[in-house]
């Protein structure tokens, strides 16, 4: 299931970081990135967001 239609600039947009491996909060870090900003400039289906601990 995709949340946002795809096409050829969107699919290329992938990300993972943990955050133990940068020095600024994790949601700011996530809220800076182009993935994120990407997204919010563009319709969505869906979103979901978690937070899983290890």
């Amino acid at each position: 299931m995709y949340y946002f239609d795809t096409n050829d600039e969107n699919k290329a947009l992938q990300e993972t970081v943990w955050n133990e491996d940068i020095e600024e909060n994790i949601f700011e870090y996530v809220r800076k990135s182009e993935s994120f900003n990407y997204a919010i400039s563009d319709d969505y289906k869906k979103v979901d967001i978690y937070m899983d601990e290890t």
